[in-house]
């Protein structure tokens, strides 16, 4: 079976390959990124492993409690997760989260109600980036909305860890129960996902501003636009086409018009695609899944 679906994966990553080298605006777009200089290429490339660092961290500080498996084996989940997430068209690829969470031995509600809670997270925190960020927005406007959001998290777990199942439908509360559970993420949990994201939207910005010319703080809302579209629930294959529009939305008032944000969108995309791909793959071939005793057990059953 492992071999079967290595064989898959690379068929997928090829195909995929193979598409965006035969396009014309795909060449354009890598021309674009072979000819950036080799220290913006260096920046965007740490800034990218450290993000994806980070993810790794916050998923392991979930189940450190519950899952005896090392950090390599929580990097493996995270990197296979979204590598399957930028491939797999409409979202599909979200579920290699808890089918590998369960793998290790995490029940099926637990992982399913991390999966929900991380994403709710990710938009939260993208959500405070954005009023930071984004120009022309009064301050009382900023510091309200984000005092809002803070007051939306705390309510929404006192709600969550007293919510109870009805006497007629008990087999909920294991729902409940779950949802409780990832809820309580430690302060870590929100460091790490604001690690994450402050550091591949720092390497993007310097990425795309390369890409375009620009102002860092101009490329910066290109970058913020692009993974804000990225968490819409329809997505096509790779991400393409709502991708590009984000960038392209956040650069629009600076750039001129749609066609001068277009290709640099692409070629941006590309770069991510590209860096998802080659680190899903190295996950695949050099970090062998290891399965607890208990949870290999019942694979082996399965």
């Amino acid at each position: 079976m492992k071999k079967a679906g290595l064989l898959i994966s690379l068929i997928i990553a090829g195909l995929l390959l193979f598409w965006m080298l035969s396009d014309g605006r795909f060449q354009e777009a890598f021309a674009r990124l072979f000819a950036i200089p080799a220290g913006v290429a260096l920046t965007a490339l740490l800034s990218q492993a450290i993000s994806y660092y980070c993810r790794a961290r916050r998923i392991a500080g979930e189940f450190r409690r519950s899952a005896a498996i090392p950090f390599t084996q929580y990097l493996r989940i995270s990197l296979l997760h979204n590598f399957s997430v930028n491939i797999v068209p409409f979202r599909g690829g979200e579920l290699m989260l808890p089918f590998l969470l369960r793998r290790v031995g995490i029940p099926g509600a637990r992982a399913i109600a991390t999966l929900i809670w991380l994403r709710v997270q990710d938009a939260l925190v993208l959500a405070m980036l954005a009023l930071l960020l984004w120009p022309e927005i009064a301050l009382w406007l900023r510091s309200t909305a984000i005092i809002g959001l803070i007051l939306a998290i705390a309510l929404f777990r006192f709600t969550a860890s007293r919510l109870r199942a009805p006497q007629r439908a008990p087999g909920l509360q294991k729902w409940f129960d779950a949802m409780t559970d990832a809820l309580d993420a430690p302060l870590a949990s929100w460091a790490w996902s604001i690690s994450n994201w402050t550091a591949k939207l720092f390497g993007l910005s310097i990425l795309l501003a390369a890409l375009t010319g620009s102002d860092l703080p101009v490329a910066s809302l290109g970058a913020l636009g692009g993974e804000l579209s990225a968490l819409l629930p329809v997505q096509g294959v790779g991400g393409f086409g709502t991708y590009e529009a984000g960038v392209a939305f956040g650069l629009i008032g600076h750039l001129g018009d749609w066609t001068a944000t277009l290709v640099p969108a692409f070629a941006l995309h590309c770069f991510t695609l590209m860096f998802a791909a080659a680190s899903g793959m190295l996950a695949w071939i050099a970090l062998p899944e290891r399965l607890p005793i208990a949870a290999a057990g019942q694979s082996e059953k399965t």
